[in-house]
């Protein structure tokens, strides 16, 4: 009696664990999506200004080069003179846009020396390098970025962007949003409480201290200082509720992660969920949180199903219990208790099965445990070897040790069914309720996986042309860049853009500039070959990855550029690409072999464009 009533206490361990790990999972689980979704909104508001930066830095970008590189070094009369060129060409589009995106924009020369303010044009030629961390960067580099920035007056998000002239760095320039004006795009996303937290330490270091006292609100939380903005766009935030937030252990802890955070919390009968994010300067320092809080009961729903589900199952578990207690007087009882889950669950003792239950048999299509114990002690003989998945030895250690060692991990397996053949995927619970026999519980997330896939593989594509989006290109760049210095094979990359694609926004309107993207993305998916990599680069701009030396790359962009120019596109017409080309050469890195092709393509674009023309 003793032995059956440790068995059904251990059941209703292993139950109470299931339900809470699944209470857990889903609590978590939220939790990621919410904090990604408010990291994807940022993101998208943060590309929004990109895009606009791209559009007006393709276009114009060699003409202020030229621009720049004559007062570099000159007298300040020469200065003076291209400041009022520079002026005169660029103050209407600053203008223009300066209505509703930027706060300022500003040219440097090579030195780092500021040339022109357009939104304060009479400061200038001071050396604003010594205070910026990110125009020291830009000296180093000499490529784009873009992130937060503490100012002695303020505190913006920045797009830099270096010039080159005759291939010479001769200076950069920056736009300049204001994060209230990010925060209030962000709103477009969700509709919710937005506010960010600047860290004092880091703050106080550079805004002067009268920007301080008039633009900024000091808030002591815990032991450490933060300012906020006086101006901060909120949605009337309830005052209370946030002095509230700021007293929870959970919020203060969350401000001491180095990642996005979650914190669940109720206020005057409300439940609320806000996401703590912290943020990076331009040069990769921690210099902020943004804090985002929505209304949000899903955990207690969550916790609501968790007690019920626990509730009803012991309910029966009991039932079942008292019944077998009543009607057996043997082995039989567990059996069936165990086969109450759907899902293979074992008792071992870490060498070999000691029972199991019809879950199991049916899977593995067998007829009887011992049959199964006959020719495989171990179940851990079906687990497919695959890197990230459970094996029979991880580490040199038994999978099972290892599962004692490695309480916390979400451990999975990848078994195949004997009977279809198909390949699920398991996540392994386990309870050790003797200090020799255990509880395995293989649980079937085969569809919870397969949906994660996909969400992962969504994030690698360009939403508008469903191609490999410029994050999943840099990354097979760089794979491709690793094989080829290690292996000696080589590869080309061919750059191209589409010809006059912003007269095509101006005279048809993007919605037609939308549907040519997409039309040039399928003939060019149609086009390649398995073993290419075809990626949007950004804007009309895109990129392929051939696997091939220069003389095939230099046909197949050919072949590109001709089926292009011979395709009738819907409401334009005809249509035409320009291609620049290289070839890797040893010591290459990412950014020189896109700044070769790039140049080529610049080149293609001098010759009149529609055409192909590569450097080997």
């Amino acid at each position: 009696m003793r032995y059956y009533f440790i068995i059904f206490i251990v059941y209703e361990i292993l139950i109470t664990s299931y339900f809470y790990f699944q209470y857990k999972y889903k609590v978590d689980s939220y939790h990621e999506k919410t904090a990604a979704l408010i990291q994807n909104s940022f993101n998208s508001v943060i590309n929004t200004f990109t895009i606009v930066n791209d559009e007006f830095h393709s276009e114009q970008a060699d003409k202020l080069a030229a621009l720049v590189v004559q007062a570099n070094g000159k007298s300040p009369e020469v200065r003076n003179k291209v400041r009022a060129e520079i002026l005169e060409n660029f103050m209407p589009f600053y203008s223009n846009k300066n209505l509703d995106i930027f706060a300022g924009m500003h040219v440097f020369d090579k030195d780092g020396k500021s040339l022109l303010r357009l939104h304060q044009p009479s400061f200038y030629d001071d050396d604003i390098i010594k205070r910026r961390p990110s125009l020291q960067k830009m000296q180093q580099s000499f490529s784009y970025q873009h992130g937060f920035e503490i100012g002695m007056c303020d505190t913006t998000y920045r797009y830099q962007y270096p010039l080159f002239y005759d291939g010479a760095f001769v200076g950069s320039y920056e736009y300049s949003v204001d994060y209230n004006s990010i925060l209030k795009e962000m709103k477009k996303f969700y509709d919710e409480d937005f506010i960010i937290l600047f860290k004092a330490t880091e703050m106080e270091k550079i805004v002067k201290e009268n920007a301080l006292k008039t633009k900024f609100n000091y808030l002591q939380i815990d032991e450490k200082s933060y300012y906020s903005s006086q101006n901060c766009y909120k949605n009337s935030y309830d005052e209370k509720r946030l002095k509230y937030l700021y007293k929870l252990d959970e919020f203060i802890h969350a401000l001491e992660l180095n990642r996005p955070s979650v914190i669940d919390y109720h206020f005057k009968s409300v439940s609320f969920s806000s996401v703590v994010t912290p943020l990076k300067s331009i040069t990769g320092e921690d210099i902020a949180y943004i804090v985002v809080t929505i209304k949000d009961d899903s955990e207690e729903i969550f916790l609501s199903t968790f007690f019920m589900e626990t509730f009803i199952v012991s309910l029966l578990s009991l039932i079942v219990y008292l019944y077998i207690l009543k009607q057996l007087k043997h082995r039989a009882y567990i059996q069936n208790l165990l086969n109450i889950q759907k899902d293979i669950l074992i008792v071992t003792d870490g060498d070999r099965i000691k029972d199991a239950n019809r879950a199991l048999l049916e899977f593995f299509n067998f007829s009887s445990l011992d049959e199964f114990i006959t020719q495989h002690e171990c179940i851990c003989d079906f687990f497919i070897e695959e890197e990230g998945f459970l094996q029979k030895y991880n580490n040199g250690v038994l999978w099972l040790d290892y599962l004692l060692l490695n309480p916390n991990e979400h451990n999975r397996v990848k078994m195949q069914n004997q009977k279809t053949l198909q390949v699920f995927v398991f996540e392994i619970e386990f309870e050790n309720f003797t200090g020799k026999n255990s509880f395995i519980l293989f649980r079937d997330i085969t569809q919870e996986y397969a949906k994660t896939l996909e969400l992962q593989n969504q994030a690698s594509y360009d939403g508008l042309t469903q191609i490999y989006n410029r994050s999943s290109f840099e990354q097979e760049l760089t794979k491709e860049l690793e094989k080829a210095s290690r292996y000696g094979y080589t590869f080309s990359l061919i750059m191209f853009d589409i010809d006059h694609f912003k007269d095509v926004n101006d005279t048809y309107g993007h919605d037609v500039g939308d549907v040519i993207l997409k039309e040039i993305s399928r003939i060019v998916k149609n086009a390649i070959r398995d073993v290419d990599f075809f990626a949007r680069w950004g804007g009309e701009e895109f990129m392929i990855i051939s696997n091939g030396d220069i003389k095939n790359s230099e046909d197949f962009a050919e072949k590109i550029r001709s089926l292009i120019e011979n395709h009738q596109f819907p409401h334009i017409g005809d249509l035409s690409a320009s291609f620049g080309v290289t070839e890797y050469r040893t010591g290459d890195t990412a950014e020189s072999i896109i700044k070769r092709s790039d140049n080529m393509l610049y080149s293609a674009k001098e010759s009149g464009r529609n055409c192909v023309v590569s450097i080997r």
